[in-house]
């Protein structure tokens, strides 16, 4: 039995639809190509003349970084791209925080993070850093993007300043102020406490001051006491 198998022929009119689809959507891809070369050469621009380092990561590498970021680590900008993983340039004790906060912005939990913690420069020197970091799609692929501040010096000013506050706040706590009135004998000038108890002026100042007391004469005593001895005149020669 012959088969005679016959396949219908597209109309003239069918095909130049479908090449106008074709056109459409080749003229759509390619604007959108432009497009996205566009934005990335405007994020390029204002990246490299940024005070602050700029970095993209993704799976944990460094896909993109600025001039400045290599600055602030010690390496060029070759060697960060050269394969490089951020661990490398994270102080070990501080890992974890790191690890932490880019996984939350991959995972959708945050869509912004500011944070800081120690990173090491390529000389082994530790530094302090500040992150402002966001996530973008790279290549269809969720990636971390943000900025980085060598706050080094910050850091340093604020443990001065704490450690200045700590001394003056201990001494402030040794320190004891006499207020309020005294009572003291006219004739021997010993003090009443609050207890009732006369003591010695000198005893009862260093109980509320911690002052030391040294024990001398004053010119008008030494002549009064020991008139023959001319303390003052024999110092004054």
């Amino acid at each position: 039995m012959l088969v005679i198998f016959v396949s219908k022929k597209s109309t003239y009119e069918e095909l130049e639809q479908r090449v106008q689809e074709f056109e459409g959507t080749e003229s759509t891809r390619k604007r959108a190509e432009k497009e996205l070369r566009e934005s990335e050469e405007k994020f390029r621009n204002i990246a490299e003349i940024s005070l602050a380092g700029v970095y993209i990561i993704k799976d944990g590498i460094f896909m993109y970084v600025n001039k400045k970021f290599a600055e602030i680590l010690g390496y060029s900008v070759e060697e960060c791209l050269n394969n490089m993983h951020f661990r490398q340039t994270v102080h070990p004790e501080d890992l974890d925080v790191v690890r932490e906060q880019i996984s939350k912005r991959l995972y959708g939990k945050v869509n912004s993070v500011n944070y800081t913690f120690r990173g090491i420069k390529k000389n082994g020197k530790i530094i302090h850093v500040e992150i402002f970091g966001s996530t973008i799609l790279l290549a269809g692929k969720p990636a971390v993007s943000g900025s980085i501040l060598d706050i080094t010096a910050r850091k340093q000013m604020e443990e001065q300043r704490d450690k200045l506050i700590a001394d003056l706040q201990k001494t402030l706590s040794e320190v004891k102020t006499l207020r309020g009135f005294l009572p003291i004998c006219s004739y021997c000038k010993k003090i009443r406490d609050d207890k009732g108890y006369w003591s010695q002026i000198e005893s009862y100042i260093h109980k509320h001051s911690n002052a030391e007391f040294s024990h001398g004469i004053c010119p008008e005593c030494a002549k009064r006491h020991y008139p023959d001895m001319d303390l003052y005149e024999e110092n004054a020669k």
